[in-house]
């Protein structure tokens, strides 16, 4: 399920991640996997993925946000504590394709790993054996959604030091049938083309 996937994800700098060898073995699917920095505290851009219902506020296709039910907590190896709950995301875009303009309520399994120290891995910006503070979110659609059979937003932060943190986001797309296809084209332009700026410039306001 959703939080043995995130139990089982690897970190930050450990190499290809999961959804690009998905992306190959399943039918009709994607993923995109992007790296950038914000000039903030690791506790701000984790903040703002695990506050459902702050969305609307900065991402720019979101029409909706909050959580369901309560959180469920759990204590991984070595102590590390994992948080889990369940969200309702809205969103809306127009494609620019026949499909027009399209929209959704999706319902997220979201699992938390809270900022903490780990090991650093070789390349990830501190000497080898140094700790580094790092953290996870994941919003796994379990049951899919309008157009996809599975939409997973895989979240890594890691801090690189006082007001500058690293972020990854990997995203994985299956379509229920290739006529969807396009939702996938629209979802991939706007998060490299406006999401991540978007994301940069609100982090940037809280921590300021």
């Amino acid at each position: 399920d959703g939080a043995a996937a995130a139990e089982n994800a690897p970190h930050p700098g450990s190499g290809g991640h999961e959804f690009q060898r998905l992306a190959h073995s399943l039918k009709l699917a994607r993923s995109l996997s992007q790296t950038f920095e914000v000039q903030a505290d690791i506790e701000v851009p984790f903040k703002m993925i695990v506050d459902v219902g702050t969305y609307p506020l900065w991402m720019p296709w979101c029409t909706s946000g909050g959580e369901v039910g309560k959180q469920d907590g759990e204590v991984a190896g070595g102590g590390e504590e994992r948080l889990h709950f369940d969200s309702l995301v809205g969103f809306g875009f127009k494609t620019g394709t026949f499909l027009g303009a399209v929209g959704d309520t999706v319902r997220y399994r979201m699992s938390i790993r809270p900022p903490g120290a780990e090991a650093a891995a070789s390349g990830g910006g501190a000497a080898g054996g140094e700790q580094v503070r790092c953290a996870a979110v994941r919003a796994d659609a379990l049951n899919g959604f309008a157009y996809g059979k599975r939409l997973v937003y895989d979240w890594r932060f890691t801090s690189l030091g006082p007001e500058r943190t690293r972020v990854e986001l990997n995203l994985l797309f299956q379509a229920h049938n290739v006529l969807y296809m396009p939702i996938w084209d629209s979802m991939q332009h706007m998060v490299v083309n406006n999401m991540l700026s978007a994301f940069q410039k609100r982090a940037q306001e809280l921590q300021a």
